[in-house]
């Protein structure tokens, strides 16, 4: 008799029970269809299954026997039955259980029951794909259940050592199930390197250990004692520096960061660094085993300040105030100022009393945020003291001479004097032309040597009542040319004693030649300037060179003037009517005079640019001539245009079709008007042009009253605003 169970999917353990065994009769257990050998170990007879219950035993050749006896074979005993429990565990997975029964001495025939007692056990597949990682990695561990397991059950997976035990074994993994599935398990990191390693999983409910996963587990060991570093935190542009190391050797390394940084060497750096370059910088360690470890550095790069901006007084005098001044665009900075002479200060702006030149030179100012810093350097200049010149002069002075003052030179120096009647200069030897009483008096002069000013040093001035000189033009100090104009100069002197001499100077500069008191000048611009000086003879109080008065010149070209004259209201007009004429004169000087004529006969006081008459007549020929103010007219009048009057006694303008009929004319109270569309204007002025009535046509026929105005003529003037426009001289009685 036999059994053969096969599995759908492998197990590792198994549990038969047995009943019914006969007297003497054997059972024989095949695993994959190979003989599994039944020993004491796995064999046991199980409890409260059968009342009637006899030993059991594994025979040498590995079977299931009864305890067999000679008297066992007795009918009674025969009629026995034996119960077994035998409990199978494998490294592998069973696919198959056969059993074979075989009847025992006693002749009986074996009529047991065998059945699969149900655990609930857990267990890893044999072979596991996983054979070999690196310390570190992830690996994913199935396993299967023989029967579900209770709720709030855990399976754990566990790492042995090296040597594959579990005698203090490593949680890598976990998870919460009752069923097959899979446990994410994680290597540790500081796992040591090793070939003998397994795995198993452990149950919490019910709680029970499988077996593990049969086969060695290599485990390769990440590069050892691995130390990573930077010169982090850093200020832009510095560089930033990366380090790396291990023990391991044959170790490779590489590196990734901020701004797609990368590096292939076990210490690195950046360019000039900026903000952009902070964050995390990783290394990738990787062995000669392929085992590759990460580890990170967090780098931090401060931003500068922006550049401070230096500044201070730049040139200074011995024993002046340096102002030192800073600046910049961040806020929130610290100021560092140092300078010569073990000079510091830590504010923004300092100064610095008392300066002398061994405290010129380079200040530095740092400016720093959170412990970045940058600087600016300025450069203060001081100067010594300045020499003090000796001032003099060559008087006494007659009044009117040029008093010339002097002072000894200063390398580098430039002078500032002062002194009587308001006199200032910059000069170092300054002349005062035709100097007067009120220059008399004490001079003061200090020299300048890069800005620092010098003591200052005096001389004293006397003036003498003198001889003096005055010239004048002839014929005036505005002459005529076109280019050049000619004038003669003479000079009056006045006590100069005997023997005396002139100079004629032309804009500051002597005139070689002329020596005598009149002096004929030609080729005069206009702007020169005239003067000469008297050299006193003997028997002058003084013997100093008196100066004259100064002329200047105005040379004006010839212009010739002209005129034009216009008239209004019109040229053509009615008699009676006030006619207006204006003239415009040109290149006719500042104020010109004019004569109005009327066919070629002067009108009495019609002398000014505008003239007026009422009682011209048809034919009239109106012109006006101008007489020029301009010093040189060439020729000194102008005649106008001609204005040849037309004085009608009609209706004046054009008008299609037929013209209105406007009644009565003279008129005293109505004035009527026929024969008009419908929005013609209709205005009335006097004969100045000033408008008395305006009004617009409602209907082809409208009535002006003029009752309240004054007799006298008047012009009534008609626009159909279409092309047709007269005027009409109406007289009010």
């Amino acid at each position: 008799m036999g059994w053969k169970i096969e599995f759908s999917r492998g197990v590792t353990r198994v549990r038969l029970h047995t009943y019914r065994l006969a007297n003497n009769d054997s059972l024989y257990i095949y695993i994959n269809g190979v003989q599994y050998p039944v020993t004491a170990a796995n064999l046991s007879a199980p409890t409260s299954v059968c009342s009637n219950i006899s030993p059991v035993m594994a025979t040498p050749n590995g079977a299931i026997t009864s305890i067999y006896s000679a008297s066992m074979c007795s009918t009674a005993l025969n009629n026995n039955t034996f119960n077994a429990q035998t409990d199978i565990a494998t490294p592998y997975l069973i696919d198959s259980v056969k059993i074979l029964g075989r009847a025992g001495p006693c002749g009986g025939d074996d009529g047991s029951l065998v059945f699969f007692a149900i655990d609930t056990l857990a267990y890893i597949p044999r072979p596991l794909a996983t054979t070999s990682v690196c310390a570190g990695d992830t690996i994913r561990l199935p396993y299967y259940v023989s029967n579900f397991f209770n709720s709030g059950n855990v399976f754990t997976a566990q790492l042995s050592n090296a040597a594959g035990s579990f005698s203090a074994p490593v949680n890598i993994g976990s998870r919460a199930d009752v069923k097959d599935d899979t446990i994410v398990c994680v290597i540790p990191r500081t796992t040591a390197g090793g070939t003998g390693y397994r795995i198993r999983i452990v149950s919490s409910n019910p709680s029970s250990i499988s077996f593990d996963n049969g086969t060695n587990i290599q485990v390769k060991a990440l590069a050892a004692n691995r130390i990573i570093s930077s010169n982090s935190p850093v200020c832009e542009p510095d560089t930033v520096r990366l380090f790396s190391s291990t023990s391991t050797t044959g170790t490779t390394f590489s590196w990734a960061g901020p701004l797609a940084f990368t590096a292939n060497t076990a210490n690195a750096k950046t360019g000039n660094s900026t903000t952009a370059h902070s964050g995390q910088y990783i290394v990738t360690m990787t062995t000669t085993q392929g085992c590759v470890s990460k580890d990170t550095t967090t780098v931090l790069v401060k931003p500068l300040p922006q550049k401070p901006v230096a500044n201070n007084d730049t040139s200074l005098c011995t024993g002046a105030t340096l102002n030192l001044s800073a600046a910049t665009s961040t806020s929130g900075v610290t100021w560092a100022w140092t300078g010569p002479n073990s000079y510091n200060s830590t504010a923004q702006n300092p100064s610095r009393t008392g300066m002398t030149t061994a405290d010129a030179g380079n200040y530095i100012v740092t400016a720093t945020l959170n412990g970045c810093s940058r600087r600016d350097t300025t450069n203060a200049t001081v100067f010594g003291i300045t020499a003090i010149p000796t001032a003099g002069n060559s008087g006494p002075y007659c009044i009117r001479s040029d008093i010339e003052l002097s002072a000894t030179s200063i390398p580098g120096a430039t002078y500032t004097w002062s002194g009587p009647n308001g006199f200032t200069s910059n000069t170092r030897n300054p002349i005062i032309p035709a100097a007067t009483l009120a220059y008399a008096g004490t001079y003061s002069v200090y020299a300048t040597v890069n800005g620092c000013n010098g003591n200052p040093s005096t001389t004293t001035v006397s003036m003498v009542t003198g001889p003096t000189v005055n010239i004048y033009p002839s014929p005036n100090d505005t002459v005529c040319g076109n280019v050049t104009g000619s004038a003669t100069f003479n000079a009056i002197p006045a006590g100069a004693g005997t023997g005396f001499g002139y100079q004629w100077y032309k804009n500051g500069n002597p005139i070689a030649g002329p020596t005598n008191s009149t002096y004929a000048a030609t080729g005069i611009l206009s702007g020169d300037v005239y003067n000469v000086k008297l050299i006193p003879g003997s028997g002058a109080p003084c013997n100093t060179p008196v100066n004259s008065n100064s002329i200047a010149m105005t040379v004006l070209p010839f212009v010739t003037p002209g005129v034009t004259i216009t008239v209004n209201p019109d040229s053509i007009a009615w008699s009676g009517l006030l006619l207006t004429f204006t003239a415009t004169a040109t290149n006719a000087g500042a104020n010109p005079t004019y004569q109005w004529k009327r066919n070629n006969q002067s009108q009495t006081g019609a002398t000014s640019n505008t003239w007026g008459a009422p009682n011209l007549t048809d034919n009239d020929k109106i012109t006006c001539e101008v007489t020029s103010s301009y010093i040189c007219p060439q020729p000194s009048k102008a005649t106008s245009n001609t204005i040849r009057l037309k004085i009608s006694t009609g209706i004046k303008g054009t008008w299609a079709g037929k013209v209105p009929t406007i009644y009565p004319n003279p008129v005293k109270d109505l004035l009527m008007i026929e024969g008009i569309a419908t929005g013609t204007t209709i205005q009335l002025t006097d004969v100045a042009g000033r408008t008395l009535i305006r009004k617009t046509a409602i209907s082809s026929n409208e009535t002006l009253n003029i009752q309240n105005l004054i007799s006298g003529n008047y012009i009534l003037l008609l626009d159909d605003n279409k092309g047709n426009n007269i005027r009409v001289k109406i007289t009010k009685e």
